[in-house]
Parts: C-alpha cells; sequence; structure tokens
C-alpha cells in the first residue's frame, strides 16, 4: 500500500545479512524471493551482498581465495541458477557510516574494487545474465578501479549505485559512454 501511495511500481529486495538488528536489522535472501512471488511484479530479489563476513575491515577475503568468499561463491551459484533471483548485491566496495546528525561516524568501509571476489561475483553474474550492484564512493582511486573492473570484465553488467557513487554529471555521462555494461541508480542517498 505504501509503494502504491508513493507511486512505486517495483523495487529491488536486498537482505542484510549482519548479527543483530541493532547493527542493521536481518532478513534473508528467501525471504525476499518469498515477497517477489507473493507479490508479482513488486518486488526484484537479489542475493544479497552486505554480509558481515564479506564486509567491514575484511579486506582479505577480496583480495585473494578464502574459505569465506568461496562459500559465498557456492550460495551465490546455487541461488543464482534457481532462476528466482534476478542480481547480485548489493556489495558496499567504499562508503563512509554516518551518525544520525550527518556527520562521520567510525564504520567506514574500504575495500578493493577490481578485486579477485569482485571478479569471481562478476563471472557467477555472467553466466545466469544477472546484474552485479556495487555501492562504491566516487573517489579518484575508487573510479580508477572501477573502470579497470568494467573494461576486464566487459562481460558483466554493472549497477553503481547512488548516481554512480554521487559522481558528477560529466563523470557519469564519460562512463556510461565508454562502458555499455554499466548502469546507475538513481537512488539517492543522504547523511541526514
Amino acid at each position: 500500500q505504501l509503494m502504491d501511495l508513493a507511486g512505486v511500481k517495483s523495487m529491488v529486495l536486498m537482505a542484510r545479512y549482519y548479527r543483530d538488528a541493532k547493527s542493521a536489522g536481518n532478513g534473508s535472501d528467501e525471504q525476499a524471493l518469498e515477497f517477489a512471488r507473493r507479490f508479482p511484479g513488486r518486488f526484484i530479489p537479489f542475493v544479497a551482498g552486505q554480509r558481515g563476513d564479506l564486509g567491514g575491515r575484511n579486506r582479505r577475503v577480496w583480495e585473494g581465495p578464502t574459505q569465506t568468499g568461496y562459500n559465498f561463491l557456492q550460495q551465490a551459484e546455487r541461488k543464482s541458477q534457481s532462476g528466482g533471483y534476478l542480481g547480485l548485491g548489493e556489495f558496499i566496495l567504499k562508503h563512509y557510516a554516518y551518525t544520525n546528525f550527518g556527520a562521520q561516524g567510525g564504520n567506514d568501509v574500504d575495500l578493493p574494487v577490481n578485486s579477485y571476489l569482485m571478479h569471481r561475483i562478476a563471472e557467477v553474474a555472467v553466466k545466469y545474465s544477472l546484474p552485479v550492484l556495487i555501492h562504491l564512493e566516487a573517489e579518484p582511486d575508487k573510479v580508477t578501479a572501477m573502470a579497470q573492473l568494467l573494461e576486464t570484465k566487459r562481460g558483466a553488467k554493472f549497477i553503481w549505485a547512488h548516481n554512480c557513487g554521487r559522481s558528477s554529471a560529466q563523470q557519469i555521462r564519460e562512463f556510461l559512454t565508454r562502458y555499455a555494461n554499466l548502469t546507475c541508480d538513481l537512488g539517492g542517498m543522504t547523511a541526514t
């Protein structure tokens, strides 16, 4: 009903796998899939990328083969193969945490973009024709790494969250012109 009131026809659902409700909530991929089945055409379920074991300060899982990365890839492969999920993500690679009053908090995320694990995720996405949603602030070094990823994985479709990491209009135009495998979402993000 709230979607109807707001004029929203459909929306992507991505679970957030964190330890407890206080640290950002909890849900599951299966819950997102169930909503999509209960309300056909309203919800677009993604295999969630917001997971405590993949995020935060856990750079090692992104930089090379690890059991955690392998476990996630196996799960993503199995769920993607089911045909019920329509994307992978959101993978938070560069993010500034905010307090309730808009000031920066202390739980910033800074993970590699053009990384071992992202390449493996992109391979799963290509295999099942799914987009990969990435949250990445458009800082110069991150923009360079994103360009390298887009260039290296041209067969994968990427969605760069929040207006391509809150990029300038010129930078967004340049990226969209250069990379046919990139979409920038229009989901706004504010600090307050």
